[in-house]
């Protein structure tokens, strides 16, 4: 069965509310960084920007959507399919989860989706947790 993502990143907002990009990984690596989402070249920055801003699910397959979520890096790479996941917790947006697939149209299926909801719901759960200690 192939792998549901090529690439996963985790962005979280750091202490004064600027939001960084805190992990990358590949099937090859894991790598934990801390670097600014503004002006960041290595993930598709207009629509984290969307999710962030309206909180919402972004599933785009071939590139293809209405959304205005279109930039640089998705024009460069064009995946087959792109998920942009808000982490809430209480309402509150606390994290993105970006996944994409390079060879693969449609791999972010509804019933996917729900699994990944329900991981990120697990996930706001730690994160609150490891914030307040």
């Amino acid at each position: 069965m192939a792998a549901l993502s090529d690439r996963c990143v985790l962005l979280l907002p750091n202490s004064e509310g600027e939001w960084d990009v805190e992990a990358i990984t590949t099937p090859e690596t894991t790598e934990l960084c801390s670097t600014p989402l503004e002006g960041n070249t290595d993930i598709p920055v207009k629509l984290i920007q969307y999710v962030k801003n309206t909180q919402e699910v972004v599933v785009v397959d071939d590139c293809q959507t209405a959304l205005p979520v279109i930039g640089q890096y998705l024009s460069q790479h064009q995946p087959k399919s792109v998920l942009g996941l808000p982490i809430l917790s209480q309402a509150k947006l606390i994290g993105i989860l970006y996944l994409e697939n390079r060879s693969t149209s449609g791999v972010f299926t509804r019933d996917r989706l729900y699994v990944l909801n329900f991981l990120c719901t697990q996930a706001a759960i730690s994160l609150e947790n490891a914030r307040l200690y």
